[in-house]
C-alpha cells in the first residue's frame, strides 16, 4: 500500500506539472477535472502492477522481476485489448495455443486494458467499450484473489 500510495504521489504532482505546463504554452487552462478522473481509474492499474511485481519479486530478483513482468504485462494488456470485446461463446472459436494463452491470461489477472479505455475517455473523448459492472467486478475478485496469493507467498517465504 505505501508504494502504491507513493506512485500515486509522484504521478499526480507529474500530471499536475504537465497540465501546467500545456496550460501556460498554449495559452488556454486546460481541464483539470477529467485529468484527474483518468488518473484516478489509472491508479487500479498502478496498484495491480504493484501487487503482480510483489509476487514476482519473492521469487526473482530486481532485474530479472523487470524483465518477467514486462512482458506480462503487455500480454496482459493484449489479451484483453483482443478477447475483451468479443461475446464469451466467440472467446472460444478457433482455439490455437494463443488464443489458449490469451483466454488464460484474460480471465486470471485483473484487466488492466479496462482502466486504460475507462481513463482516455476521460482525458479525451474515447467512447468505453467494455461492460463496466462486469469489469468491476472482474476485476475485485482477481485482485482480491492476487493479494491473498501475495500475503500467503509472502507469510511462507522466510526472509
Amino acid at each position: 500500500l505505501g508504494a502504491w500510495i507513493m506512485v500515486e504521489l509522484y504521478y499526480f504532482l507529474s500530471v499536475i506539472l504537465a497540465v501546467i505546463l500545456f496550460s501556460v504554452t498554449m495559452g488556454e487552462v486546460s481541464s483539470i477535472g477529467e485529468v484527474l478522473l483518468g488518473m484516478a481509474f489509472q491508479s487500479f492499474n498502478h496498484l495491480t502492477i504493484i501487487i503482480l511485481a510483489s509476487i514476482v519479486s519473492l521469487f526473482f530478483k530486481s532485474t530479472i522481476n523487470i524483465f518477467f513482468l514486462s512482458p506480462l504485462i503487455l500480454m496482459i494488456k493484449t489479451s484483453n485489448g483482443y478477447i475483451g470485446h468479443l461475446a464469451f461463446a466467440e472467446w472460444f472459436q478457433g482455439m490455437g495455443l494463443f488464443r489458449m494463452i490469451g483466454v488464460l491470461l484474460h480471465v486470471s489477472f485483473p484487466h488492466l486494458g479496462f482502466f486504460d479505455g475507462v481513463s482516455d475517455s476521460f482525458i479525451s473523448d474515447y467512447p468505453i467499450g467494455f461492460n463496466i459492472p462486469v469489469e468491476l467486478i472482474h476485476y475485485g475478485i482477481t485482485l482480491t484473489l492476487w493479494a491473498f496469493i501475495l500475503h500467503f507467498l509472502f507469510n511462507k517465504k522466510d526472509l
